[in-house]
């Protein structure tokens, strides 16, 4: 629920494609994620449910 401020669509869709290429943990880029988005809109709540879709290899799902 944002407080104040929202990300535009468009702006996470790149934000997030940015770490496509970045050699990371899961969990890593998830909580990397969610500390960006609420230190910029500063959300009354927040959850974030993150999906990896890796080449090659199996799905992760991080609740």
């Amino acid at each position: 629920m944002p407080a104040a401020l929202c990300v535009e669509l468009k702006a996470l869709k790149l934000y997030i494609w940015a770490f496509r290429d970045q050699g990371a943990f899961h969990e890593a880029v998830t909580n990397e994620i969610l500390n960006d988005i609420v230190n910029a809109i500063a959300p009354n709540f927040m959850r974030i449910r993150a999906e990896f879709n890796v080449r090659g290899g199996e799905l992760v799902n991080l609740p």
